[in-house]
């Protein structure tokens, strides 16, 4: 019953900030920064929620990492091309 009861107070709880939140609109000042921090980052974290930009600067990692490899494969054939090369 005591679980119920906790679910039933936090669902409204958030439901009242939302709501808060929401009506606000333009009328008052933004929302503080820690609740931003709080919202975007620990919350998110805990319901396991990512960013579409967090999604995009990895793939942007992968394919920055996978043309230094692309050129550092060039770079260490034509130096062996070049040895080969003087040496024949």
């Amino acid at each position: 019953m005591t679980t119920v009861m906790t679910m039933t107070s936090l669902s409204v709880i958030m439901a009242v900030m939302v709501i808060n939140l929401y009506e606000r609109g333009n009328k008052s000042k933004r929302a503080p920064e820690w609740l931003k921090t709080f919202v975007l980052n620990w919350l998110a974290w805990m319901l396991r929620m990512t960013h579409d930009m967090d999604r995009l600067a990895k793939s942007i990692r992968f394919v920055r990492l996978f043309l230094q490899v692309i050129i550092l494969k060039y770079e260490f054939n034509t130096k062996s091309m070049e040895s080969s090369i003087e040496h024949a």
